[in-house]
């Protein structure tokens, strides 16, 4: 008899693979992301990001997709992860949060964004 897994606890697995999938990527990489924004919106308030790691000279590999499963944040149809609010940069702060998930406390500043 197996046992059906509860939606928490398929949250919980999901974010535990995809943080394993952005820690091997970030790990080959030296811990260093590139983002692009797709979009903002009129009034300013959101805009859409892409987040990249490198895994060779001049390769990059896609983890948004990942890195909105670590950080809890939502993807929008184009696959871009939805950043509301303004005022400040909002790629830094998606990448510092992720390192507080991965790394806990003191991990914010342990992964650095450029942008593209």
């Amino acid at each position: 008899m197996t046992k059906t897994k509860t939606i928490a606890e398929e949250k919980k697995t999901e974010k535990e693979e995809s943080s394993a999938i952005v820690l091997n990527f970030l790990k080959k990489g030296k811990y260093k992301t590139y983002s692009k924004i797709d979009t903002v919106a009129r009034s300013g308030m959101s805009r859409s990001i892409h987040f990249f790691a490198a895994i060779g000279a001049g390769e990059l590999i896609n983890l948004t997709y990942h890195i909105a499963k670590v950080t809890g944040h939502t993807l929008n149809k184009d696959g871009a992860l939805k950043v509301n609010g303004c005022g400040m940069d909002m790629g830094f702060n998606v990448i510092y949060n992720l390192g507080i998930d991965l790394f806990g406390r003191k991990g914010g500043y342990k992964i650095t964004n450029t942008w593209i």
